[in-house]
């Protein structure tokens, strides 16, 4: 038979109907595991009911800052090197590439078992104790082995009623995601701004209520984690070892789209441009906070235990090198498709599905009237100008969210071209206001001196 008539070999398929038998004895390993560990204490933050808890974390405020302990579920330490379960988990990251959906990696009862850090019960962990100022900077950190142990499983709820912190000590932890969200986003925040308006220092920075009382513990933990992958990526560099790092790890998605398609494409264009721009500049890096969701994550927590206990890294190489190269497609393929024709189809959908809650709305109903989207509603309302075409995005580079609003005035006939602003900022209100205050710059001067034709205080919108 010729090889043109020959049937295709067959891809090793990983089972979907059941799971793969443990080739191990799992208890055996968990009582080896926290054997030789120092306990740790803590707690997780997730929604009551979940099975399937990664990390854990503690926070001791002090005169001079803060120690945050952040601690990872060290699923490696359970699963022997080339067993069964550790094969089938490649075999499906390989099938979740594919098919661009996610498939569950390990057991659920393997890791609700020996694995998950559920309130109670000790676990084994990698711990990282971080030191940070005041300023909410690393000043140091240590990462060790540890056997983990949840004081209680709290979820995303303020945290002092369900935890009984003292009134002080949840001041403290509030304060901390606070810093932590400024010194990550604050920086990189202005940059963005600055690309977009011609590198035009922002005179005044307004900031947007950010930390409603009941996203604390969100963010708080969404920041501990981002953190605890930078210093994971130091780690790994410091010892000199190649782990499996994310280059690009770049996105941007539409959050509100303007009528405007020509509009939308320009926006899409701008924001890839200062993507690309500040990716060229920053460092790869490398994740390892969910290992029992994300295989690359549990490759680079196993290449960890490994420099910690002072073993050979040179045979995963292969595995690192292979990770590192598909990292960026994903992006790349977003990319293209929304800065080609193609994304019409994708405004289509966006727009007629989204029309209903436009930001000028939202952004009066969460600032109020007197704010600058509420100003610059009532001038539009005054003059019976058409009100601006809002379009928002959010926009990530390796973990940090931004969010970026542009603006499209079109002016009466015979008044001129179009108007245009961009703003970026920590929150979608905060670059809203933003915009809106740079288009009351642009267009004011525009206005009659005729009084308002309703009370300003209750803006309509056209």
């Amino acid at each position: 038979m010729s090889k043109y008539h020959q049937k295709p070999k067959a891809r090793p398929v990983a089972p979907q109907e059941e799971d793969a038998p443990l080739d191990f004895d799992a208890a055996e390993r968990l009582k080896k595991a926290l054997a030789s560990r120092s306990l740790e204490e803590g707690i997780t933050i997730d929604p009551r009911g979940t099975r399937i808890i990664d990390d854990g974390l503690w926070i001791r405020p002090l005169n001079t800052g803060w120690v945050l302990k952040t601690h990872i579920a060290d699923v490696p330490s359970i699963i022997p090197d080339k067993s069964v379960l550790e094969e089938v988990a490649r075999i499906r990251k390989a099938e979740q590439d594919a098919r661009g959906h996610l498939i569950r990696m390990f057991p659920g009862d393997f890791l609700d078992k020996y694995v998950s850090l559920h309130e109670g019960k000790q676990r084994p962990a990698i711990t990282f104790r971080i030191e940070l100022d005041r300023s909410g900077s690393v000043k140091d950190y240590r990462v060790y082995r540890s056997a983990f142990q949840s004081r209680q499983q709290c979820d995303y709820s303020p945290l002092r009623g369900q935890f009984n912190l003292h009134k002080d000590e949840y001041q403290g932890w509030k304060e901390l995601a606070k810093r932590l969200i400024f010194s990550r986003q604050g920086k990189l925040a202005i940059e963005s701004d600055g690309l977009m308006n011609n590198n035009k220092p922002e005179e005044r920075r307004e900031r947007g209520v950010m930390m409603l009382e009941n996203d604390i513990m969100r963010t708080l933990v969404h920041e501990a984690m981002l953190l605890t992958n930078t210093l994971a990526t130091d780690f790994f560099k410091n010892n000199n070892v190649l782990a499996p790092t994310k280059v690009r790890g770049m996105s941007v998605n539409p959050i509100s789209l303007s009528p405007d398609f020509e509009f939308e494409r320009v926006c899409n264009k701008l924001c890839w441009d200062v993507l690309n721009h500040l990716s060229s500049s920053q460092a790869p890096h490398v994740r390892i906070t969910s290992p029992m969701r994300n295989f690359r994550d549990y490759v680079a927590l196993k290449l960890m235990g490994r420099v910690l206990s002072h073993q050979d890294t040179r045979d995963m190489d292969q595995d690192v090198s292979s990770f590192s190269e598909r990292f960026n497609a994903k992006a790349n393929d977003l990319e293209n498709l929304m800065l080609s024709d193609r994304w019409r189809s994708t405004w289509d959908r966006r727009f007629v599905h989204g029309r209903d809650q436009h930001p000028i709305h939202r952004g009066i109903d969460y600032a109020g009237p007197h704010s600058n989207v509420g100003k610059l509603a009532a001038l539009c309302r005054q003059e019976g100008w058409k009100w601006p075409n809002v379009s928002e995005r959010e926009l990530q580079l390796q973990g940090t969210n931004l969010y970026f609003a542009g603006m499209n005035f079109q002016p009466p006939k015979g008044q001129g071209r179009d108007r245009q602003v961009w703003a970026v900022s920590y929150d979608p209100e905060t670059a809203l206001s933003m915009a809106s205050r740079r288009m009351m710059d642009i267009i004011g001067p525009m206005a009659s001196k005729t009084p308002p034709k309703s009370d300003p205080n209750k803006p309509g919108l056209n």
